[in-house]
């Protein structure tokens, strides 16, 4: 979509081409909601909405590493 920015491109591109497959592998019955949340990040962009992302999980499950990759820099310790 030619309204993306470059960030969600890359954002979107990073799942596709790492993360769904890991998914996918070790709990894929997690995938479609996955597609669904990419698919809401390609809408909210075209919308030219913000879009506020929250990752909740366990202690120690990589929630700070997926941050990190996603910014494509170390923000949280991890």
């Amino acid at each position: 979509m030619d309204a993306q920015t470059p960030q969600t491109q890359a954002l979107l591109g990073l799942y596709q081409q790492r993360v769904r497959g890991v998914v996918l592998e070790l709990a894929p019955h997690l995938v479609g909601d996955l597609d669904a949340l990419a698919s809401q990040v390609e809408l909210a962009q075209v919308a030219r909405h913000p879009l506020r992302l929250g990752f909740l999980g366990e202690s120690q499950v990589g929630k700070s590493s997926i941050i990190n990759a996603v910014l494509g820099q170390r923000v949280l310790p991890s």
